[in-house]
């Protein structure tokens, strides 16, 4: 996963990065790529454009805090007691 993609907009040395997701997308990775819907269409031109990637966007939308207790449930962790740092999962 690679997190907050806007960024790759801004690399310096893109080559590099073409060379690392090459290599993956060779070996049959699949990556996900996370960014903030108002930068979608930079990560959609610099993915396409500079890449030569295709890809599929998916909107994740938030959690309720009764889905969010739902997944603290099931999967054994302890949610933070403040509500805006729950907002932020």
């Amino acid at each position: 996963m690679i997190d907050s993609a806007e960024e790759l907009s801004g690399i310096e040395h893109p080559e590099v990065f073409q060379e690392v997701l090459s290599t993956f997308r060779l070996a049959g990775w699949r990556i996900v790529f996370t960014t903030r819907l108002s930068y979608l269409e930079d990560l959609e031109r610099t993915l396409i454009h500079v890449y030569g990637v295709s890809f599929d966007a998916v909107n994740v939308e938030s959690l309720t805090d009764r889905e969010l207790a739902r997944f603290s449930d099931t999967y054994r962790f302890v949610l933070p007691e403040n509500a805006r740092l729950r907002t932020l999962l």
